[in-house]
């Protein structure tokens, strides 16, 4: 870079003019002397102004050419693979291109010369790094185009495992591209073969993997004869898989041909496994694809029956569909549905038909009133007796899990009324909003029931429970339709503690009478209810008033039956819910 150099003789300021440098007799020399030497001191001030000028000027013409620089190498080194094929002749041509414009603005020669001496360093210093950038990625993508190969390779085979010759290529592609990969990563000999050794184990592995696909008996077979071209760590594993493999497919083979010789033509057949589980045993087959093949046996089986059973499900709930529409008893005989039923369902059936029938037949005897009196408290027994059943099927997730089939199917065991609440309860459980309401609702009942001393969750209590919460879901059901209105939670909370709060006294007879809600009163109950003086005067007064208007009507015969239901009607209408003892 050009220096200012330093002044080393005496300033114009320095020396000032006195009387005793000057001659007497002739002062001109002196003044001469002076004169000279302030012009050489101007000169020197001039070439030092002139270096700082070509110094500004390089320095600015290296500052925007470095600038404009990095944001070229910025983006030149973000080129990989083939991308940055040519880069160094790029960087080449950029600073021919760059350093030629950037001089344009540089006035002297001097200036030229500087800068490019410094600019020229820098560009061969440019080059030279992406040389080396070029030649990385270079052997980068090379290396990159070689595992690219191998695995396409072994993508082949493993599409192709029966082609040998194929399998053959495709290792001696492995060995070859493996060592275009140790020469470019500068891999030792033993790294090159544990890197060969990798790639031939995830060959064998793919094409024993396509073997049990397409010939699942070579798989094995297949393992024992390239065993050593696979790792060592993998034998067990990769030699497991190609056995099971093997075992499983042959398997799966004899159960499907033991199938067809032994298993049923129709789903009427029974299936008789143990023939079958024979015939594979005699097959020959090798242990573990002999318990295969028993074990696909015995789900095809399970899975035969529950659609055999699934298919009797949708049969007979047609026909209990049919018989809680009314049809007769000759109309459902005929029906298809019920000539397809197993015999155990047409048994159970043709049962509940024929005591419904004899219910019938007692109704016809008697009287109209009497007979719908004795109907009503048929369903009403047989519903009690059901009581246990009910409180089941009638938890939310329960009932949510069963099939209409399922529910409708339970109308033998449970009766009309029981089965058509279930029946309406299941159909609301698919929206989420029921389902969450269904499940506060069983919780709100339990705890109002330990409330009253009656433990919802022990076995020995199953059928009160069930009635008591038929009971109470028949009351707030007329209290919603009452009121045209769904209840809160709240409010059906407080309804059941209002009724739980209704009580009677019961003579305990051996031991101390008790208070019983009415909601909560047993059939048998009702003979022990103790009622007041008072109240039983008052009410067996009305009834003889009753029974004078209406004498064939026995809600007003002068019992002490009746009476003791009349004064539980006072006390709550869950009296009316309460079916008779008989």
């Amino acid at each position: 870079m050009p220096r200012v150099p330093a002044t080393t003789g005496p300033t114009i300021g320095d020396q000032p003019l006195s009387s005793a440098g000057l001659s007497r007799t002739n002062p001109q020399p002196v003044i001469n002397q002076q004169a000279a030497d302030f012009g050489r001191q101007l000169q020197d001030v001039g070439a030092a102004i002139q270096e700082r000028t070509d110094a500004d000027m390089v320095f600015r013409a290296e500052t925007d050419l470095k600038n404009r620089y990095v944001e070229w190498e910025a983006e030149a080194r973000q080129r990989r693979g083939q991308a940055a094929w040519g880069v160094a002749k790029e960087a080449a041509s950029w600073w021919d291109d760059n350093l030629a414009k950037a001089s344009e603005g540089l006035t002297s020669p001097v200036q030229q010369r500087l800068f490019r001496q410094t600019m020229e360093q820098l560009r061969t210093r440019s080059v030279q790094v992406f040389s080396e950038h070029e030649a990385g990625q270079r052997r980068e993508s090379l290396a990159n185009s070689a595992t690219a190969s191998i695995v396409g390779s072994i993508n082949l085979a493993a599409a192709n495992p029966t082609d040998a010759s194929l399998i053959t290529a495709t290792k001696g592609d492995i060995l070859k591209r493996t060592q275009v990969l140790a020469q470019l990563n500068g891999w030792a000999p033993e790294v090159a073969e544990a890197k060969r050794m990798e790639y031939l184990t995830n060959l064998h592995k793919q094409v024993i993997q396509g073997l049990v696909r397409d010939r699942p008996d070579e798989a094995a077979a297949y393992f024992e004869k390239n065993k050593a071209e696979i790792e060592g760590s993998q034998h067990a594993e990769v030699g497991g898989f190609a056995a099971t493999a093997t075992a499983t497919r042959l398997g799966e083979q004899a159960a499907e041909q033991a199938w067809q010789t032994l298993g049923p033509k129709s789903d009427r057949d029974p299936v008789q496994l143990d023939k079958l589980e024979e015939q594979v045993r005699k097959s020959g087959l090798a242990d573990e694809a002999r318990k295969v093949a028993i074990s696909a046996l015995r789900e095809r089986a399970t899975a035969f029956k529950d659609a055999r059973r699934e298919r009797d499900d949708q049969l007979e709930a047609s026909v209990n569909q049919a018989i809680l529409d009314g049809k007769s008893a000759r109309e459902i005989r005929s029906m298809p549905s019920f000539l397809s039923l197993s015999p155990e369902s047409a048994r159970k059936i043709v049962d509940f038909m024929e005591s419904r029938a004899l219910r019938h037949e007692q109704r016809a005897a008697a009287q109209e009133s009497r007979a719908d009196a004795a109907e009503a408290r048929g369903q009403r027994r047989m519903a009690r007796e059901g009581m246990g059943a009910y409180l089941q099927y009638s938890n939310p997730d329960t009932l949510r899990s069963m099939t209409e089939a399922q529910v409708l199917n339970l109308l033998p065991t449970l009766g009309n009324d029981l089965t058509r609440d279930l029946m309406e309860k299941r159909r609301t459980l698919n929206n989420p909003a029921k389902l969450a309401e269904a499940r506060m609702d069983t919780d709100d009942f339990n705890h109002i029931a330990q409330q009253i001393g009656i433990d919802p969750f022990r076995t020995a209590n199953r059928a009160q429970v069930g009635e008591l919460r038929y009971r109470v879901e028949q009351m707030i059901s007329a209290a919603q339709q009452g009121g045209n209105k769904s209840l809160t939670r709240d409010e059906k909370m407080n309804l059941m503690r209002q009724e739980m709060a209704r009580t009677v006294t019961v003579d305990g007879w051996f031991s101390s009478a008790k208070d019983v809600p009415v909601i909560a009163l047993k059939p048998e109950d009702i003979k022990n209810v103790v009622v007041p003086a008072s109240d039983r005067r008052e009410i067996a007064d009305g009834l003889r008033a009753m029974a004078q208007k209406f004498p064939n009507d026995p809600r007003f015969a002068p019992t002490e039956d009746n009476l003791k239901r009349w004064y539980l009607k006072g006390k709550s209408s869950a009296a009316g819910l309460i079916p008779d003892a008989k």
